[in-house]
């Protein structure tokens, strides 16, 4: 019987094959939407199912030959249409001079090169060793005879290698393995690269190695030597120092009692002596009230402020041998070097004795025997020198040992670690000295500016009514009010910048440390002649909240009397001009000139300038504010700031000094090869400047 027919097939599932020899209708298409159904049309336009794709490519001619092309971008197949290109499309390329087109910009025809075939040059080297040889080679200019001449004398003579040369020459000679492959080889040796060729003429210098050895040892050995001979001698020299320096163990007991006053609420109090290492934190202790102010502040302070230990501030000149921001020198070290060196020696003589015997086996050349003797010289002459070296080496061990017991350091402590603390402490004590003495100058330029301004009020009569002298004796009396310094002991004591007592008593003050309220003036500064200034009266006045001054009475004479001799002031003589009072202006400033020597005066001015740099000439003249000094040697002298460095100095003698007549404030000092167009803040102030230049010029 027939087999069964098959299942009928699932929706969406293609139908079963036919059955082998069987026929049949197809089966139907499936229902539509159906799984397994085509999707529909494209829709009209898109590329590759007949749609528009844009216009084909232009037909035109063809060149011949290959063109210099023309890298251009096309026009887009959308934006033909909208531009005028779409109006040219069907009428095609236009007609032209083909021939003559391709004879003008043909492309070139480009030929193959052959390439030349490297004929195989034979060598003995590996590709490493032969370029280094071929890099040498290509700059040396020296023939093998006088290279064989120049490794038989001693640098500096004339003819001879440099080190330079000659360890390059040394690296580069043939080995022993390199030696022995020329001594076999069989081939044909001028056939060899031109590097092997050079190595085998080295070979055929005599004892060459033997010879640059020596030549480089003798031109290294004295540079070692000088070297470290210096370094030797200048470190025995600092600890000779430091055994001898009586000021540096005056400047540590100073310190040793301020920390311990600090520490005394503390356990630390009460050391009989501090390590040196410990110095620098001196200067790690800041003050609340003083602001940037330490302790190592304090105790430059100190030492200035007591007249018999102003010494102490330069205890560092006493250590002239130290180097505080170099390298500190190691004992150990130094004295391995000079033990390397010493054994340097001996293995050199050893060499030149096997070196001359080799030679005298060869033949015997009277330029040997002077290259010998010339080393034989050499080796005796630092063979003495290191013998001195090694003794002073031995001294240096010794002083070191005696530093640190007096210091107190441990006994294994090694030396450029106690050094190192040591110029810790020196660097950052100088740099507290350096800041107080800019500090005291800076004082003693506004000392001098209050000296050299006009009180208020000045009138040329004004010392003629001196509520304070007797008519009738000769002229004014000279004030000893209690604003002086030097005056009556009843002036109540001013406290200094660090809380410390004014020294007006001993005449030691010192300027402050920083810009609080300063201490009391230094006498020789503060005074002419033994009598107080207009400045010094004034500025203790002002600081006394502007009071009357006091008749001078008989016990202040008495207690001025008793002044140290450098302080004493001088009795003025009848008749001449006593120093201005508080609240009385001074004289003109023609008899301040004469009482006081030649003018001095300084301030702010403008200079009239073209300027330096290009852009300041094309933007024409200016005026730059400048602080000027007049000083009494006749030079002045201007700055772009006030305690800044020189920008200029002008010589006053021979150079006329006149106003401006158009603007007074304005003058001119006219040299030998320029003219300076100086301006004042007013006709006043510009005359007196002029006044005072005049003098010099």
């Amino acid at each position: 019987p027939p087999p069964p027919p098959p299942p009928p097939p699932f929706p969406g599932a293609p139908p079963p094959p036919p059955m082998p020899g069987g026929g049949g209708p197809p089966p139907p298409p499936p229902p539509p939407g159906m799984p397994g159904a085509p999707g529909p049309p494209p829709p009209p336009g898109m590329p590759g199912f007949g749609g528009f794709s844009g216009p084909a490519a232009r037909k035109g001619a063809k060149a011949s030959t290959k063109m210099r092309g023309i890298f251009w971008t096309k026009v887009s197949n959308n934006m033909l249409t909208k531009s005028f290109w779409g109006s040219y499309m069907e009428a095609g390329d236009l007609e032209l001079d083909y021939e003559l087109l391709e004879a003008w910009f043909a492309a070139a025809a480009v030929e193959k090169k052959k390439k030349r075939e490297k004929k195989a040059v034979a060598t003995l080297l590996d590709t490493k060793r032969a370029q280094n040889v071929g890099i040498f080679i290509s700059g040396f200019r020296m023939t093998m005879n006088e290279l064989a001449n120049s490794v038989r004398v001693l640098p500096p003579t004339e003819g001879s290698l440099t080190v330079e040369y000659a360890s390059a020459i040394r690296k580069l000679a043939p080995s022993t393995e390199e030696v022995n492959a020329y001594d076999k080889y069989k081939g044909d040796k001028a056939q060899l690269a031109s590097e092997d060729q050079f190595l085998m003429k080295l070979m055929q210098v005599p004892r060459l190695n033997d010879r640059l050895d020596i030549v480089i040892w003798a031109t290294e050995f004295p540079l070692r030597y000088e070297e470290l001979a210096p370094i030797v001698n200048k470190c025995y020299d600092l600890f000779y120092q430091l055994l001898q320096s009586g000021r540096f163990e005056k400047v540590l007991t100073f310190a040793l009692s301020i920390g311990n006053y600090v520490n005394s609420d503390t356990g630390r109090s009460g050391a009989h002596g501090v390590k040196i290492g410990t110095l620098s934190k001196l200067a790690d202790v800041k003050s609340q009230a003083q602001k940037g102010t330490s302790l190592l502040d304090f105790l430059v302070y100190t030492l200035a402020n007591q007249k018999s230990q102003k010494k102490l501030l330069k205890f560092d000149d006493d250590l002239s041998s130290m180097d505080p921001t170099g390298e500190q020198p190691s004992t150990k070290s130094l004295k391995a070097e000079v033990e390397i060196l010493s054994k340097d020696l001996v293995r050199a003589t050893r060499r030149i004795q096997i070196l001359r015997e080799k030679v005298a086996e060869d033949d015997d050349d009277q330029a040997d025997d002077i290259f010998f003797v010339e080393l034989e010289n050499m080796v005796n002459q630092y063979d003495e020198r290191l013998a001195e070296l090694r003794d002073v080496m031995s001294d240096v061990d010794l002083a070191f040992k005696q530093v640190a017991l007096k210091y107190a350091e441990a006994p294994g402590k090694a030396s450029e670690e106690f050094l190192g603390e040591l110029a810790s402490f020196v660097t950052l004590f100088r740099q507290a000295r350096e800041k107080f003495l800019t500090k005291k100058k800076e004082r003693k330029k506004e000392r001098k500016k209050e000296r050299d301004a006009p009180a208020v009020g000045d009138s040329a009569d004004s010392t003629a009514k001196n509520p304070f002298g007797k008519p009738g004796k000769g002229g004014p009396r000279r004030s000893k009010s209690v604003n002086n310094p030097f005056g009556s002991a009843t002036a109540p004591p001013r406290e200094s910048a660090l809380g410390v007592k004014s020294a007006a008593s001993t005449g030691d003050a010192v300027a402050p440390l920083n810009d609080a309220p300063a201490p009391l003036c230094e006498a020789d500064e503060s005074t002419q002649g033994g009598a107080p200034t207009p400045s010094a009266a004034s500025s203790t006045q002002l600081s006394a909240g502007g009071a009357a001054p006091k008749p001078t009475t008989a016990k202040s004479n008495i207690q001025r009397e008793q002044r140290s001799q450098s302080l004493k002031p001088s009795r003025a003589a009848p008749g001449a001009v006593a120093a201005p009072l508080v609240g009385i202006p001074p004289r003109s400033s023609t008899m301040a000139v004469s009482s006081r020597g030649p003018p001095t005066r300084e301030g702010f001015l403008t200079k009239k300038s073209g300027g330096k740099s290009k852009f300041e000439q094309m933007a024409g003249v200016h005026w730059d504010k400048r602080w000027f000094e007049l000083s009494e040697t006749g030079y002045l002298h201007y700055f772009k700031k006030q305690g800044g460095k020189n920008a200029g100095t002008v010589l006053l003698k021979g150079a006329p000094c006149t106003v401006d007549r158009e603007d007074r404030s304005i003058f001119r000092i006219q040299t030998a090869d320029r003219c300076y167009v100086i301006k004042g803040v007013s006709t006043e102030e510009a005359a007196e400047w002029v006044a005072d230049i005049g003098y010099y010029n």
